[in-house]
């Protein structure tokens, strides 16, 4: 086990420590827990995509992952097959999606 000193913004500190506070309470080690689990999420988030290069999209609850799919419509299926509400859900991509922009003159009539 390793020991990393990291540098926080004033307000991400206090955001980490009443994240911390509503999940573990004030048990040692649960700033610890958070930041590995953190750390574990982002690291899956971002090492399939350099390795295979297609689009993932993948499904979270309290920053674990719940569901992976190549689609959003693959994604729903597997969400519905494995009985998870996708309310309350975050979804993220592993490449920035591109809003779509209509360009052009709006005509009344």
């Amino acid at each position: 086990m390793g020991i990393i000193t990291v540098s926080l913004d004033d307000d991400i500190e206090k955001k980490l420590r009443d994240f911390v506070k509503r999940m573990h309470g004030s048990r040692k080690g649960g700033i610890s827990k958070v930041i590995e689990r953190a750390l574990e999420n982002y690291f899956a988030l971002i090492d399939k995509p350099i390795n295979s290069g297609k689009i993932s999209f993948k499904a979270l609850k309290d920053d674990t992952i719940v569901a992976e799919a190549n689609t959003l419509d693959e994604l729903a299926s597997v969400l519905r097959k494995k009985g998870i509400e996708p309310r309350g859900l975050r979804i993220v991509s592993s490449k920035p999606i591109r809003p779509v922009v209509h360009g052009g003159y709006r005509i009344k009539p």
